[in-house]
């Protein structure tokens, strides 16, 4: 819904959306989108992880709107490529997002605070660039599976 307000005041969004999106799922997403910007809607399939790579490389913001999510795989690829992320204040994206530093998370799911924090990161492209750093350093220190299998064998050494 907010891509569609966006898309009312802007020539310069686009949303693509990555991954195996059925086919009625596609409708009723192009349902909510007046037809003379269903244009700017490109629905990328399922893709292998150097495809994504080349997705994130030519994003400029990426928004997670959930409100059940463990915990934001999409979250930690789009920090890894220094994209900042745009994501519900739930469970998997308040573990990696520190708000307006590496990220921002949204507490509500009001259209227009959306969209007001998709028009502030498309249209300061240093501060896109700070939380991008930022977003990257987090997950280089924390999670990449080196760090991630050091805690787990800890944790595990500590029970046994």
């Amino acid at each position: 819904k907010v891509f569609a307000v966006l898309c009312n005041e802007r020539e310069d969004v686009q949303l693509t959306l990555v991954g195996d999106i059925s086919r009625s799922r596609r409708i009723q997403l192009l349902s909510l989108i007046n037809s003379q910007y269903r244009d700017r809607v490109v629905f990328l399939g399922k893709m292998d992880n150097a495809e994504l790579a080349d997705v994130y490389r030519n994003t400029v913001c990426s928004v997670l709107a959930s409100d059940k999510e463990i915990f934001g795989m999409v979250v930690l690829e789009s920090m890894y490529f220094q994209v900042p992320c745009l994501a519900s204040s739930v469970a998997g994206p308040k573990t990696v997002i520190n708000d307006h530093v590496n990220g921002i998370l949204e507490d509500n799911y009001d259209i227009a605070c959306w969209k007001k924090d998709i028009n502030y990161l498309l249209d300061n492209a240093k501060m896109r660039e700070r939380m991008g750093i930022e977003a990257r350093k987090k997950v280089l220190r924390y999670f990449t599976w080196d760090k991630i299998a050091y805690k787990m064998m800890n944790k595990i050494g500590k029970r046994v």
